[in-house]
């Protein structure tokens, strides 16, 4: 199931949150485990287990003990990858390491990017698409996709 569209929450008193009810079944039924990681686009990313299985196992391959730009990026990455366990109302927390890495505070945005699903602070997502407040560069932002994006 592909997700799109955006959903802007807030996180409770608790620290707690929901995932949005149009995205939930694209993880998985109720009952089904889901993870988040962090994104080097300064979000985190909410993912299947299935998902998160495919991730970790491509990017076990890429550590080793030589020090290079992609082991350490593949360590990051790894160790990031954390279980979100819901409680009866389908609430969970995030790991402070994700809450901290990702800035998040009270307002946040569920974005659906195809087949992911990232979570925003509502602040970084304003500061990251505020192209859509310049014409003349969201058209260029635009006019890059020419070569997928026919409507």
């Amino acid at each position: 199931m592909m997700m799109s569209g955006m959903v802007s929450l807030q996180v409770d008193p608790k620290g707690r949150l929901r995932i949005p009810s149009k995205y939930r079944s694209a993880l998985g039924d109720e009952n089904s485990v889901i993870y988040a990681m962090i994104n080097s686009n300064g979000c985190l990313n909410i993912i299947s287990k299935e998902r998160a299985e495919e991730i970790i196992t491509k990017l076990s391959k890429v550590v080793s003990i030589a020090v290079t730009e992609r082991s350490k990026a593949a360590r990051l990455i790894l160790s990031s990858v954390s279980e979100l366990k819901e409680d009866g109302q389908d609430r969970f927390t995030l790991p402070p390491m994700l809450k901290k890495f990702a800035g998040i505070n009270k307002n946040v945005v569920f974005a659906g990017m195809g087949g992911s699903l990232e979570l925003w602070d509502a602040d970084r997502w304003d500061e990251m698409h505020s192209i859509v407040n310049n014409p003349e560069e969201f058209r260029a932002a635009v006019a890059s996709l020419e070569d997928i994006l026919t409507i």
